[in-house]
């Protein structure tokens, strides 16, 4: 688990980049893993020009600008504490989807089946809500072990079947 100094992004301010990048930790996997505070979706919460953000939304803003209001900021990963603090990692872990788009793709298919896979989901976000907490009370913890764990429950639980 190491910290990370990176180079400022061109959307944030230096002062606030280093108070972000504090709150971020690299796993072995790759991922960059929020540490501060979860809020009730499972994802990182971070504060910066007056106004709460979600921390892999933030990390999106400060290399790519905001996204439109019409704009999602997904995690590629399916990861929601990652909140990547390099321009690389952001492309790799994050991509920014249309309101539409996401809800097109989530839901095709006849009314039954949009039904079937709004059930699953909603079980999805719950586990990866009490799976970020878990993540987050480890790292806090200083126990990588029971993070791998606690990561590696995570990816069995969203594994095909």
């Amino acid at each position: 688990m190491t910290r990370l100094t990176t180079p400022v992004p061109p959307y944030v301010d230096p002062t606030t980049w280093r108070r972000f990048c504090a709150s971020v930790v690299v796993v072995p996997d790759g991922c960059h893993l929020w540490i501060g505070p979860p809020g009730s979706d499972g994802h990182g919460h971070f504060w910066a020009y007056d106004r709460a953000w979600s921390a892999h939304r933030f990390a999106w803003f400060a290399w790519h600008g905001e996204p439109g209001d019409d704009h999602l900021v997904v995690h590629r990963c399916d990861r929601s504490m990652c909140a990547p603090v390099t321009r690389a990692t952001a492309d790799a872990h994050l991509r920014s989807r249309t309101i539409t788009g996401r809800t097109a793709a989530r839901g095709s298919g006849d009314r039954g089946h949009a039904r079937r896979v709004g059930v699953v989901r909603a079980s999805a976000t719950h586990r990866r809500r009490r799976d970020a907490e878990a993540a987050h009370r480890a790292i806090q913890a200083g126990t990588l072990d029971a993070l791998t764990v606690a990561l590696s429950r995570e990816a069995e639980a969203d594994a095909p079947r």
